[in-house]
C-alpha cells in the first residue's frame, strides 16, 4: 500500500502526471491525449467586437459559435526523488487542432450572411513541481493525502478564420476573406491535489488551482488578408483549473490514467484605439483525458 501511496501523491503535477514509486529515484515518460472542448476566449472577444463595429454603423448583425470538439496531446517526461516527496515534469502538448464554425447574419432583412470556419491551433508547454505535504501528517492526518504543487504553462494560439459571405443562400466569391489571430500566454499556478487509494492498484486523484494570465503584446495580434494588422494589448487575467481521474496500474510500472480536466481563464483587453469595445471572455477548455507513463 505504502508504494501505491507514494505513486499517487506522484500524481498531482500540473498535468496530473502519474509515475511509479520505488526505493530508488525514478525517470518516467509517457504520453497524454486530451479530447478538448474548447471555447476560446480570443474568438469570442472578436465576435463582440465585430458585432459592436457593425450595429455603431448601424448595421444589426448576430454572432453565432458553435465550438466543436478537438484535442491537445503530447510526450510527458519526469523525475521523482528516491523518497517520492518531490516530483517535477515537463510536458510539450504539441500536437493539436480544434476547429469552430461562426455564422453572422445581417438582421435588416437583406439576406445576407457571413459563414467563418475557424481552425485553432493550440500548443501548451507545462512545466511542473509538486510536493508531498505527508510529514504534516502528525499536525493532521488528511495530509497524508495531499500535495502541493507549482506549475507554469507557456501557451502559444493561432487561429486560422476563412470567411464566406452569401446573400439569400448564393455566395458572393468576391467577398471572401481569410484572418489570422495570434497570441502568446504565460500562466503560473499554484494548487492542491488529494490522493485516495482504493485498492492497491486503483487510486482517486482530486486536484485544482489558480494562477494568473499574461499575454504578451508583442506576439499578440490580428492579421486580415489585405494586409491590415491590429496589435491586442491584453490586460492581465486570473485562472482556475480542476482535475478528477483515476490512476490504475495495469503493469509493474506502467500506469493509465483516465479523468476529466476543466480549464477556464478570462480573455481580457484595454487597448481602446484599435477596438471599439473593452470586454473581458471566458476562455473555458474541458473534457477526458488519459496519461499513459512507464518509469525506469
Amino acid at each position: 500500500m505504502k508504494k501505491i501511496f507514494v505513486l499517487s501523491l506522484s500524481a498531482f503535477c500540473f498535468l496530473s502526471s502519474p509515475l511509479f514509486g520505488t526505493e530508488m529515484g525514478n525517470f518516467f515518460v509517457g504520453f497524454k491525449y486530451w479530447y478538448t472542448f474548447w471555447e476560446s476566449g480570443a474568438l469570442k472577444f472578436f465576435d463582440t467586437q465585430l458585432a459592436q463595429t457593425y450595429n455603431d454603423l448601424g448595421v444589426p448583425i448576430s454572432v453565432d459559435s458553435d465550438p466543436g470538439p478537438g484535442f491537445l496531446s503530447g510526450p510527458i517526461f519526469g523525475y521523482q526523488t528516491p523518497d517520492g516527496k518531490l516530483n517535477v515534469s515537463f510536458a510539450p502538448m504539441v500536437f493539436n487542432h480544434s476547429s469552430q464554425k461562426q455564422s453572422i447574419t445581417d438582421l435588416s432583412a437583406s439576406g445576407e450572411t457571413v459563414v467563418s470556419d475557424v481552425d485553432m491551433y493550440r500548443r501548451d508547454f507545462d512545466l511542473a513541481i509538486s510536493y508531498s505535504l505527508s510529514d504534516l501528517r502528525s499536525v493532521l492526518p488528511f495530509f497524508e493525502y495531499c500535495k502541493l504543487f507549482v506549475g507554469f504553462k507557456h501557451q502559444v494560439v493561432d487561429l486560422d478564420i476563412d470567411s464566406a459571405s452569401y446573400t439569400n443562400g448564393i455566395e458572393n466569391f468576391d467577398r471572401s476573406s481569410h484572418m489570422e489571430m495570434n497570441y502568446v500566454a504565460q500562466m503560473p499556478t499554484i494548487g492542491l491535489g488529494i490522493a485516495y487509494p482504493f485498492t492497491q492498484k486503483v487510486v482517486l486523484n482530486v486536484q485544482g488551482g489558480i494562477g494568473l494570465v499574461f499575454l504578451d503584446s508583442e506576439d499578440s495580434h490580428i492579421s486580415i488578408d489585405w494586409g491590415d494588422t491590429r496589435s491586442i494589448d491584453p490586460d492581465n487575467s486570473v485562472s482556475y483549473n480542476a482535475e478528477v481521474g483515476l490512476n490504475i496500474l495495469p503493469l509493474k510500472k506502467m500506469i493509465v490514467q483516465v479523468g476529466y480536466r476543466y480549464q477556464q481563464w478570462k480573455f481580457s483587453v484595454k487597448n481602446e484605439e484599435d477596438f471599439t469595445q473593452s470586454d473581458n471572455t471566458d476562455d473555458v477548455t474541458h473534457g477526458p483525458s488519459i496519461v499513459v507513463v512507464y518509469a525506469f
